[in-house]
């Protein structure tokens, strides 16, 4: 494969969910991995974010993100005004060029592909900004004094002294280009049995055979069956989130070779398949006991991807719990989970915490009852603690019988909101929403613009959350403030009232 930089753009989920654009916030940028070189012959290559029409890289997409409140005093303008695109960028030495193209030709394009790059190190939420640029078409920026192996943020954002072109196209190179863990197959990673990793193949070159069609930037690792295997339990290779530079995706075999690195294409497999522009897929094999394997990923037509992947045990439970996630998407929790098997299955309880001890319901979801295929499941936690939150599954049978899944934590800084007010037009009132973490007694009251109590009632929650509702037309159109007091704490949030009833 020609190495060039690849920036994984594009994702695809089965979940029921619609998540956010790709470099549209930090939380969710373009993944990019350098190279050397911009330069490419397009096809299924990409130059910059976008898949290149021209060898000249002038293919460009549209900025659409928001700067989540920062406006970096180094710009000319103010980007919380503006439309931007987020990337993240793995340095692979100590410094890396943002090469700016040319996303316009013809009449004015010198102004309107002038754009700002604002660069960041730490993490979403707690940035500091380390470099900034102000760059015209076809100009470059070199960024020093990096560490390798760490991820850099990039806010790029039209320059408003010139225009206010939202069209861009831009390449990240480096002296030294990403090169993956697995890029060759005596070097393979280890897997370790039921844990879930984040991998790429961006960056590979060709080493070794695949099962079916043709190897151009596959990946190697190595999975061992403990000593205690059973005989005849089954395991699992699951792959999914991918994000790729194209709509294609990855190809994966497993091979029976042991320790040898497998030789050719004929070489014994356990799972060949070539699954195109599938990007969540689930496959089962048989394992020995003290036997090793090789997973080989190749990327689709030359594909990079960056995608997760887990091998698992497979144990007839009444259900096969595969993966369990969390992710933070603006001021929500994005919790979702896939079965390979359930059975006699009657619904699931997530449940969250503020300590990893004390859990209360968030919402049921119904299962399958009975399935032998890959099923996935989602749901959003639209109020979140402020800090680390807690979610665990809990499954109960048909008969009533129940069980835990592991729990997982995700952070949400300075985002949490367990108290929320708004107007129901539809249903003529005032909603109110609290998550309690336990039963308890408090008070709502409301006080309008000139700080008099309009509205003051005494509530019984429950442990979870809890809903209200009190009639619009008891209050005048205006702003006001809503107050629940608890045994534990005080909390408040304005609500505007308009005429609509």
């Amino acid at each position: 494969m020609k190495k060039v930089f690849i920036l994984l753009g594009i994702f695809t989920s089965l979940s029921i969910h619609v998540l956010a654009q790709v470099g549209s916030t930090c939380a969710n940028p373009y993944i990019i991995y350098p190279a050397t070189s911009s330069s490419n012959n397009c096809g299924a290559q990409y130059c910059g974010y976008m898949q290149c029409p021209t060898a000249d890289c002038s293919g460009f997409v549209t900025m659409s993100g928001s700067s989540g409140g920062l406006n970096p005093a180094c710009t000319p303008d103010n980007e919380i005004t503006q439309n931007v695109m987020w990337m993240a960028v793995t340095a692979t030495t100590t410094s890396f060029t943002i090469e700016n193209k040319k996303a316009y030709v013809g009449s004015g394009a010198n102004n309107a592909n002038t754009k700002d790059y604002v660069v960041y190190s730490g993490t979403c939420g707690s940035l500091t900004q380390i470099a900034c640029y102000t760059l015209g078409g076809n100009a470059n920026a070199t960024v020093t004094g990096l560490t390798a192996g760490q991820v850099y943020y990039i806010m790029a954002s039209p320059s408003s002294l010139n225009t206010t072109a939202d069209a861009i196209s831009v390449a990240i190179t480096s002296t030294v280009g990403y090169t993956p863990p697995g890029n060759a197959c005596a070097s393979a990673p280890a897997l370790v049995t039921n844990t879930t990793y984040t991998l790429t193949n961006a960056g590979a070159t060709v080493n070794g055979p695949i099962c079916s069609g043709s190897v151009e930037n596959n990946v190697w690792y190595q999975w061992c069956a403990p000593s205690n295997w059973p005989s005849g339990q089954a395991a699992y290779v699951s792959v999914f989130n991918q994000i790729c530079n194209s709509s294609q995706g990855l190809q994966l075999t497993v091979w029976n070779t042991n320790s040898s690195c497998p030789g050719s294409a004929a070489s014994p497999t356990l799972v060949c398949q070539n699954p195109g522009s599938t990007t969540q897929y689930y496959y089962q094999w048989t394992p020995t006991a003290n036997q090793c394997y090789y997973i080989t990923i190749d990327g689709y037509a030359g594909t990079a991807c960056q995608y997760r992947l887990t091998v698992g045990s497979l144990i007839v439970l009444p259900i096969e719990l595969i993966r369990f996630d969390a992710k933070v998407l603006g001021n929500s929790v994005h919790l979702t989970w896939a079965t390979a098997s359930e059975i006699n299955n009657h619904y699931f309880t997530l449940e969250k915490s503020k300590d990893g001890s004390r859990f209360i319901p968030l919402a049921e979801v119904p299962g399958a009852g009975n399935s032998t295929t890959l099923r996935n499941y989602a749901h959003e936690d639209p109020f979140p603690f402020s800090g680390v939150n807690y979610y665990r599954i809990r499954q109960t049978d048909m008969d009533g019988q129940f069980s835990y899944s592991s729990i997982i934590a995700v952070n949400v800084k300075d985002k949490g909101n367990v108290f929320s007010a708004w107007q129901n037009t539809a249903s003529g009132s005032v909603g109110v929403i609290y998550f309690s973490t336990e039963s308890t007694i408090g008070r709502l009251r409301m006080i309008d613009i000139n700080g008099r109590q309009v509205y003051n009632m005494d509530l019984h929650m429950d442990t979870g959350r809890n809903d209200f509702k009190i009639d619009r037309k008891l209050f005048s159109a205006g702003v006001y403030v809503i107050i629940l007091e608890t045994e534990d704490e005080v909390m408040r949030t304005s609500l505007s009232l308009s005429d609509d009833l």
